[in-house]
């Protein structure tokens, strides 16, 4: 009886490489047809090039001063927060969370603007909201969480003005553990 011969070194790698491909294709499928995919072609890197002689920021608390963006504490977004609520006040909050997340609860008064989706969110009313407004309170889940900061920097200065904006570093989680109430959509 003759052995059979087992798979070669050579057609392992090619069905390795056919599957590896086969996936390849179906991610980018998906991520295409799914509401919640990326756009391919932008760039998500938050820009931070660091002074000459200085190391680069470690936090994103860090990396916002470094760029010239104010912040706001836990204490002043709840003041802007309660008076948010009348849309005729020039304060704005900006949720920069996915939707999945807002629906699940954001700071009330705040509107949602995933700056991974700004293209399809970002209408020529909302643009004309943003830019009217005198405090854009921009704020993420918080802590390493770098999507407020990418949103600024999409909106500036484009839409709105640096002097404007402000990034809620805390975020929601500070919001939640400070014991303040969510809004649910």
């Amino acid at each position: 009886m003759l052995p059979v011969p087992g798979p070669t070194m050579s057609s392992t790698l090619t069905e390795a490489g056919l599957f590896c491909a086969a996936a390849l294709a179906a991610g980018l499928a998906w991520n295409w047809l799914s509401p919640e995919g990326i756009r391919l072609e932008e760039d998500y890197r938050v820009a931070a090039p660091a002074a000459a002689g200085q190391p680069p920021a470690q936090t994103v608390a860090e990396l916002i001063r470094e760029l010239g963006y104010q912040t706001m504490s836990f204490e002043e977004v709840k003041d802007y927060a309660a008076v948010a609520q009348d849309p005729h006040n020039g304060i704005l909050l900006l949720d920069a969370r996915k939707a999945e997340s807002f629906r699940q609860g954001h700071i009330p008064g705040a509107v949602m603007l995933d700056p991974y989706h700004l293209d399809d969110l970002l209408s020529e009313e909302m643009r004309q909201t943003i830019a009217e407004a005198v405090v854009v309170i921009i704020y993420c889940t918080g802590g390493d969480c770098e999507d407020s900061l990418l949103l600024a920097q999409r909106l500036v200065p484009a839409v709105v003005g640096v002097e404007s904006v402000f990034l809620y570093v805390g975020g929601i989680n500070e919001w939640r553990e400070q014991g303040q109430a969510l809004e649910k959509d």
